[in-house]
């Protein structure tokens, strides 16, 4: 309950002006609190999808701030799909694969901020939208998973756009 109570005042204070380092802090608590008790209990798959989860929320905390090294969200949203792959395989739990197609999501935006890395980022746009296209089929009314399936699609339609700029007769008017 600590660890998941720090990772949300992370994610509260990560809006708050000035509290990026407080964020990061709480973050950091909840992570070492979490990674302790994945080593003390492997196979409890719920620790895994909550490090999980502040490993991405710290991931967009780090991508945010004024900082041009993109390397440690980008760790951090590598380690959380790490994490959430295995347990998005369950189809009795959602959830796992929700937070998965968000990891997928967040590691994609952040790859596409160098156009260098702009194809890599498409597969894992590709992936979130595929994670949520499943998930719809499973609760067709779920106006959550239609919300963010709406939002990974728009943010790979972004990237096709810009990928088409650089290349001519890509069939996109």
């Amino acid at each position: 309950g600590r660890a998941d109570a720090l990772n949300w005042l992370g994610f509260t204070l990560s809006d708050v002006p000035g509290r990026a380092a407080d964020a990061e802090k709480a973050y950091n608590s909840a992570l070492a609190l979490q990674e302790d008790l994945i080593r003390a209990n492997p196979s409890r798959s719920e620790y895994q999808q909550d490090a999980a989860r502040t490993r991405y929320n710290r991931g967009i905390l780090r991508a945010s701030a004024d900082s041009a090294d993109l390397r440690a969200p980008e760790l951090d949203f590598r380690e959380a799909i790490r994490l959430l792959e295995p347990l998005a395989k369950s189809p009795s739990d959602p959830v796992p694969s929700l937070e998965l197609a968000r990891a997928y999501n967040n590691l994609a935006t952040l790859l596409a901020l160098d156009d260098g890395r702009l194809t890599e980022a498409r597969g894992f746009y590709e992936s979130a939208v595929g994670r949520d296209e499943e998930l719809l089929k499973t609760e067709p009314a779920n106006r959550a998973y239609k919300m963010e399936l709406a939002t990974f699609c728009n943010n790979l339609s972004d990237l096709l756009e810009r990928l088409c700029g650089r290349v001519q007769g890509c069939g996109v008017a």
